[in-house]
Parts: C-alpha cells; sequence; structure tokens
C-alpha cells in the first residue's frame, strides 16, 4: 500500500493492487488507489505492473496473457520477485518493457 501511495503522489493517475487473500472483492483505499482480488482486473488498463510479492499466482503469470488483457498499447513490467516465467511475445501491437531482480531491462 505504500508503494502505491508513493506512486500516487508521483502522479499516476489510478493504481490497482492485486491481493488475492482480500476477504471481499474490492477495497477502495481512497486517492484513487483500490486493491481487488481479480488480477485481470488489474492488467486491464493498467500501463505499469509492479509485482512485488511471490503470491503463488503470479507463477502462471505469462507475457502473452498479459499482452491479451492490455488496453494500452504501451506497458512497463517490472518483476521484483522474478516470478513471470514465460517471456514469449503474443502476436499484437502492445510494446512491452521488462526488467526484475537482477535481469537487464528488455522489450517484447
Amino acid at each position: 500500500i505504500e508503494i502505491a501511495r508513493s506512486l500516487r503522489e508521483k502522479g499516476f493517475e489510478k493504481i490497482f493492487i492485486h491481493e488475492p487473500y482480500l476477504s471481499k472483492d474490492n477495497l477502495d483505499l481512497g486517492d484513487k488507489i483500490v486493491a481487488t482480488k481479480d488480477l485481470e482486473e488489474c492488467i486491464r488498463g493498467s500501463n505499469v505492473i509492479l509485482i512485488s510479492t511471490d503470491h503463488s499466482v503470479y507463477k502462471d503469470l505469462d507475457i502473452k496473457k498479459i499482452k491479451e488483457l492490455a488496453e494500452e498499447k504501451k506497458m512497463l513490467i517490472y518483476d521484483g520477485r522474478n516470478m513471470i516465467k514465460t517471456l514469449e511475445v503474443a502476436d499484437r501491437e502492445t510494446e512491452i518493457l521488462y526488467g526484475g531482480v537482477g535481469k537487464s531491462w528488455r522489450k517484447l
């Protein structure tokens, strides 16, 4: 939540936090910050994805799925736990800049 608030202070318009263990579907944290159990809702419309926990649900996440869900044409993904294992590129016009701990930034 602190990372989200810091990003909000830096000017990011709307921030979704994915938390698969929430007791209800959505939680409005105010100041345009929403926590949700729905990972696809977080990805849709996002142009920045930050993975900062190692929840097991992220092990099945791959770039192809993210590109299928993405509504934005450009995205940045920072995988702080190196959870995304499949970095294949989908046939779509979305440009993704991907980086992670110990990994160089690369365009996908």
